[in-house]
């Protein structure tokens, strides 16, 4: 009989001087209403996993982590988790706000004018690299512990960071990053996207999801377009196949059961979504990942 999983408590420590913010021993779990934190803003966030396995969406990526892995959010990308599997995922959060190194850093390192105004982005998962793991790992050590003069060690540990991040993990492919025209609009849909993403199965109306952004139906149609590039439906659509991508690939469950969970009520209309948006039936999807 396998043991009662042991609750590790989460620890966090902020450093409001140096706008950095650290979690310790955070544990992977399904996004869910009462315990969804905010899953679009402007810090930059790492995560450094250090046991067992998640499924995260992090813009248009679905990543499946292992542990020594580095997941990198960049600001204003939409992101979950959607853990489905037994062995939940453990990991580090570092947060580093775009202002951590001030109006002293010039132009060198103003990380608000690298990631913000010129659209720069690091790519979404970094493996293998042990030293980005060991600077990653010190930060959450000087930050939590606090030893003499740690401010200065985590101003460095950080410049350091960054400085491989943006030498070797740049992401030229980018399409996320809100522009700035857009960022306005962003922040008007942003309820209505978390509420998506959060209740992915639930029926979710035009109406509804417009009196949550407080704003006309009109309006909420057109800037959800103009951000998202899709309609309401679609958005809806699509996000419900990326959870599907991840039943088909990662349990048993049938298709029939996958369909009502992703909120298909019927498995052959989620059939028919599916192999429009896919290219192939959800079966035969399954089917080549058995191979």
């Amino acid at each position: 009989m396998k043991d009662k999983e042991t609750v590790i408590p989460i620890r966090i420590f902020t450093n409001e001087k140096q706008k950095i913010k650290v979690t310790t021993d955070s544990v992977s779990q399904i996004d869910r209403k009462e315990d969804y934190s905010k899953v679009f803003h402007e810090e930059i966030e790492m995560k450094l996993f250090y046991e067992g396995t998640s499924t995260l969406l992090i813009g248009n990526k679905t990543v499946i982590t292992e542990p020594s892995d580095v997941v990198f959010i960049n600001p204003y990308e939409f992101h979950s988790t959607i853990d489905y599997g037994q062995e939940k995922g453990k990991y580090h959060l570092v947060m580093v706000g775009l202002d951590f190194f001030g109006s002293q850093s010039g132009e060198l390192f103003d990380l608000r004018r690298i990631f913000l105004h010129e659209k720069t982005a690091v790519q979404t998962l970094i493996r293998g690299d042990a030293r980005i793991v060991r600077i990653v790992s010190d930060i959450v050590y000087e930050v939590s512990e606090k030893p003499p003069m740690y401010e200065n060690a985590v101003h460095a540990l950080v410049l350091e960071l960054f400085t491989l991040l943006l030498r070797t993990y740049r992401d030229m492919a980018k399409t996320e990053l809100p522009a700035d025209g857009k960022m306005r609009g962003y922040e008007i849909v942003f309820p209505a996207i978390e509420k998506i993403r959060q209740d992915y199965a639930a029926k979710l109306s035009v109406d509804e999801l417009a009196k949550l952004c407080n704003v006309s139906k009109f309006h909420f149609c057109r800037v959800f377009k103009s951000v998202t590039g899709q309609t309401v439906l679609n958005y809806q659509t699509e996000y419900r196949l990326r959870i599907a991508d991840i039943l088909i690939e990662k349990s048993e469950k049938s298709m029939a059961d996958i369909a009502r969970i992703c909120g298909f009520d019927d498995v052959c209309y989620f059939s028919r979504c599916y192999k429009k948006h896919k290219g192939v039936s959800p079966t035969t999807k399954r089917a080549i990942l058995s191979k």
